[in-house]
């Protein structure tokens, strides 16, 4: 992050810095190596307290869950898949291999679960299913 800002900085400066110089005839050479300085010096001050403020801004977003809950409606062991029922009503596809617990091959019908919902290749699909306790 701290590069980005700091490539962003100096590219805006060096802009500004070369239009100021365009406009009052200075050499092309005398331009290049204080506007390069200016920028290094005032990225380097800014950088690290925009990228504060980035982070801070993000922090204070509410994050939304990526976690879903519902039960399951049923679960073929021997096929090693199923369906669950998100609480909202929807329809969710489960394969075995979605279920995050190790060894566990199956869930059982009326079992409530928290998975992270994915679009599968025919409709929502469960990822990362635990057992809500």
């Amino acid at each position: 992050m701290f590069v980005v800002v700091f490539l962003l900085a100096a590219c805006v400066i060096t802009l500004l810095g070369s239009l100021v110089f365009a406009l009052l005839n200075l050499p092309v050479t005398a331009v290049s190596a204080a506007i390069l300085f200016l920028c290094s010096v005032i990225a380097l001050i800014l950088g690290p307290k925009l990228a504060t403020l980035s982070q801070g801004l993000k922090n204070a977003l509410p994050q939304k869950s990526s976690k879903t809950q519902g039960s399951v409606k049923w679960f073929n062991v021997s096929k090693g898949y199923g369906f669950i029922s998100a609480d909202d009503g929807t329809e969710v596809f489960v394969h075995f291999r979605s279920i995050a617990e190790k060894g566990r091959r199956g869930l059982q019908q009326g079992q409530r679960v928290a998975f992270e919902l994915t679009d599968g290749e025919k409709g929502p699909q469960a990822e990362n299913v635990t057992v809500v306790k």
